[in-house]
């Protein structure tokens, strides 16, 4: 991705479409940089849907 790809907000679509601009530019940054999907960030993400499963049986 090049900075030619970012929107800014003098550039950006109204906020009614219901995009968020920048979230989107920063995550796609995140995924280039190959930061977003860590071992550390995919052990985390586990744990929570573990955690989800075992929840709603024990009450």
């Amino acid at each position: 991705m090049n900075d030619s790809d970012d929107r800014t907000p003098a550039d950006a679509p109204e906020p009614t479409d219901g995009i968020r601009w920048e979230l989107v530019n920063r995550m796609k940054k995140l995924i280039a940089a190959g930061e977003l999907d860590t071992p550390e960030r995919w052990a985390l993400a586990e744990e929570f849907l573990f955690r989800a499963v075992e929840l709603p049986g024990k009450e």
